[in-house]
């Protein structure tokens, strides 16, 4: 993120849950980040790309769809916040260890599998430090790759074509700007579980 990016941030409010964006923001989104800005008028857009933001709402999304579990990209999910989750606890080991002889904190990094040897305290430090930056790497790119599926997925809706769907079932005009995320789920989960208790009825008619 450029320093820029970083003072732009500070000026704007931004849509960070599915409990409260709009459908319409939210699909915008998928070509222009920007369109989750909480903005008055979308006619001119700032110079500031809520990227990251974006791809968190983008994961909210994906769990609400799928209930949490085994959507297509559910591996390749759970992999990603498995490394996060190593790094962020290896990252803080190492930043004790740079002030401080700690043994919890050197039982913490043996468990997560790596080598810490007290009595060569610097270079153990140093192999501790390279091992942190790795792991950083990884999981910038293990992001990257999780944040292009999803969105790629999540294009493949064809948001006015499910609305209409939706409308009819509902038996109500839904109105894109005032629909959240989270309410657009609740609705097309329940949408294709009627779908599908009418063709298990039908196939039962038939039998």
């Amino acid at each position: 993120m450029t320093v820029l990016n970083n003072i732009l941030k500070r000026t704007y409010r931004v849509y960070t849950s599915i409990d409260f964006c709009p459908v319409w923001n939210f699909f915008k989104a998928l070509d222009d980040s920007r369109y989750i800005l909480i903005l008055k008028d979308y006619n001119k857009l700032p110079k500031y790309h809520p990227t990251k933001e974006f791809n968190e709402l983008l994961v909210q999304y994906q769990e609400a769809m799928n209930d949490g579990h085994a959507f297509a990209l559910n591996q390749l999910y759970r992999n990603t916040l498995d490394i996060r989750k190593k790094y962020f606890i290896l990252s803080n080991s190492f930043t004790v260890l740079c002030y401080k002889k700690d043994e919890n904190v050197l039982k913490i990094i043996r468990d997560l599998g790596y080598e810490f040897n007290p009595e060569t305290w610097k270079e153990s430090l140093i192999s501790l430090g390279r091992n942190v930056q790795g792991l950083g790497k990884k999981l910038q790119l293990k992001t990257v790759e999780l944040q292009s599926k999803l969105q790629k997925e999540t294009k493949k809706v064809d948001i006015y074509q499910v609305l209409n769907n939706l409308e009819q079932y509902k038996g109500m005009k839904l109105d894109l700007m005032r629909l959240s995320v989270k309410e657009f789920c609740v609705i097309s989960k329940a949408y294709e579980k009627w779908i599908k208790n009418q063709d298990d009825g039908r196939r039962k008619n038939r039998a």
